[in-house]
C-alpha cells in the first residue's frame, strides 16, 4: 500500500508539472485570435474557459497528490497496528509456554 501511495503522489506531482507546462504553452496562443471584433470575442471566451479548465486541472492534480499522501499515512497506520497486534500475540503465546 505504501508503494502505491508513492506512485499516486508521483502521478499527482507529475500532473501538476504537466498542467503548468500546458498552461504556459497555451497562453502563448492568445494572440492567434486576431485583433478584429470576432477574434477579440473569441479570445475573451477562450480566456475565461481556459482559466476555469486550468483551475480544475490544478485542483484535480493536487487532490491526487493528497490522496497519495493520505494513502501513505493509512499504510503506516496499518503497519503500526499489525506490528502491535503481533507483539500482543507473541506476549500471550509466551505466557502460555
Amino acid at each position: 500500500m505504501g508503494g502505491s501511495a508513492k506512485k499516486i503522489m508521483g502521478v499527482g506531482d507529475d500532473l501538476v508539472t504537466q498542467v503548468g507546462a500546458f498552461r504556459s504553452a497555451t497562453e502563448s496562443l492568445t494572440s492567434a485570435f486576431g485583433d478584429d471584433d470576432l477574434g477579440s470575442a473569441l479570445g475573451m471566451i477562450y480566456q475565461v474557459v481556459s482559466e476555469v479548465a486550468f483551475e480544475s486541472f490544478q485542483d484535480s492534480a493536487e487532490t491526487l497528490s493528497d490522496i497519495g499522501d493520505r494513502l501513505g499515512l493509512m499504510a503506516e497506520n496499518y503497519i503500526a497496528t499489525d506490528t502491535g497486534n503481533k507483539d500482543v500475540f507473541h506476549e500471550i503465546l509466551g505466557g502460555l509456554a
